[in-house]
């Protein structure tokens, strides 16, 4: 049998990356002697325990840690080594790692297409808002921040499915910079370092602090419903792209995200926050209120049109599209010049996209862009490059507005 032990060099063995193992392959802490030893369980393995070493010094901690890789490796054989082999290459010691988990009606560690796609979209939007508080803190970002948010998501690294309801899991590099403008030369100064870039501990501190005050304020919210709860957390990173994220993850099943995290790579520390389904339908109002509160944003929007108004004794152009997202807003009303309508015109009678820049805001819940900058039509050969207004708000359910 191969020695696993050795597969660990001893520049990475620490006691931080056998528990960031054992989590990886779906062991849970059941209890040890702080500073000493921790056990772990599997609910696949309910008769077998494993023991782990948390001090280094230990005079046994060579032969605790062997014993517990061997243990490994008897239940997961090859996996083992792969894991090992991919963790080593990306450097452990140096990430922090997230685990979502979702009940379903499917078998363990099995999840619907569709309820999978949405999980899968919940979860990148909810990094996604992380990142864009991080810079500042809005009720609603729209497009703002994007850049940051794009450039994190490149350092971040999705890990394998666990067996167990269902599960996803995402490594972040801690010391890893992301950075807020699109173009960086040189190494930033401490003095700019605070304005144009972020490391992935500072954007995970940040989802910690705006899961955690989420769950605060939905708890105070079940003593007293007011929307006033989470509005006094925007300052921790809440947000509607963070409540319509969370909306559509909690829905349909009930959920949590455990977040392993880890200033020196010996120590760690793991938070979990729990979610039950009923909660989706708060989240979701919670999300449509501070959609409500923004001020008004310029953004990109592209979608179909779907009518033409314009009556011949008028200089008011009405064009209204239907947007190509899941987002909360779903038809955008258009003031236009005759130019812009003509546009509209031939993308109707073409069977063409549009892509429409402006001023957003709402007039009597009703979404509305006045003289837009910008208005062409496009062959739907691809996404347009630039994000558009819904790329950060999706999920939500439609406005009652009407068609």
């Amino acid at each position: 049998m191969i020695d696993t032990y050795e597969l660990f060099p001893a520049d990475v063995n620490e006691p931080s990356d056998l528990h960031l193992l054992l989590i990886e392959l779906g062991w849970l802490p059941s209890g040890g002697v702080p500073g000493s030893y921790r056990a772990w369980v599997n609910p696949q393995h309910p008769d077998l325990e494993i023991l782990s070493p948390d001090n280094r010094s230990a005079a046994d901690y060579a032969y605790m840690t062997s014993r517990g890789l061997r243990a490994l490796q008897s239940v997961h054989g090859d996996e083992l080594v792969e894991r090992t082999q991919a963790f080593l290459s990306l450097g452990v010691g140096g990430l922090d790692t997230t685990r979502w988990r979702k009940e379903t009606n499917a078998a363990p560690g099995l999840i619907a297409w569709p309820q999978g796609e949405i999980l899968s979209d919940a979860v990148r939007d909810q990094l996604v808002s992380a990142a864009k508080s991080s810079q500042d803190t809005r009720l609603y970002y729209s497009t703002s921040n994007a850049t940051l948010a794009r450039n994190f998501l490149k350092q971040c690294f999705l890990g394998q499915s666990d067996i167990g309801s269902y599960i996803m899991t995402a490594h972040t590099p801690r010391d890893a910079v992301s950075h807020s403008t699109a173009t960086h030369t040189g190494r930033p100064t401490a003095q700019e370092r605070s304005r144009v870039a972020y490391t992935g501990s500072e954007i995970m501190r940040t989802f910690d602090q705006a899961i955690v005050a989420v769950r605060e304020a939905l708890t105070e919210y079940r003593r007293a419903p007011k929307i006033e709860e989470f509005k006094q957390r925007v300052g921790f990173g809440v947000s509607c792209e963070m409540t319509s994220a969370l909306a559509r993850f909690v829905a349909d099943g009930d959920c949590s995200i455990e977040m392993l995290r880890g200033q020196h790579r010996s120590e760690g520390t793991t938070k979990e926050v729990t979610f039950d389904a009923p909660e989706a339908a708060v989240l979701d109002e919670v999300a449509r209120e501070l959609l409500e509160a923004r001020e008004p944003v310029r953004a990109t929007v592209t979608g179909i049109v779907t009518s033409l108004n314009h009556e011949l004794d008028a200089t008011e152009r009405v064009v209204r599209i239907f947007t190509d997202s899941l987002g909360p807003v779903h038809r955008l009303r258009i003031r236009v010049s005759a130019e812009q309508y003509d546009e509209a015109i031939r993308a109707h009678s073409d069977d063409l996209m549009v892509q429409v820049t402006g001023i957003v805001q709402r007039e009597s819940r009703l979404s509305w862009m006045f003289d837009p900058d910008d208005f062409r039509a496009y062959q739907d050969d691809g996404q347009p490059d630039e994000p558009t207004l819904l790329d950060v708000v999706e999920g939500a359910e439609q406005s009652p507005e009407s068609a």
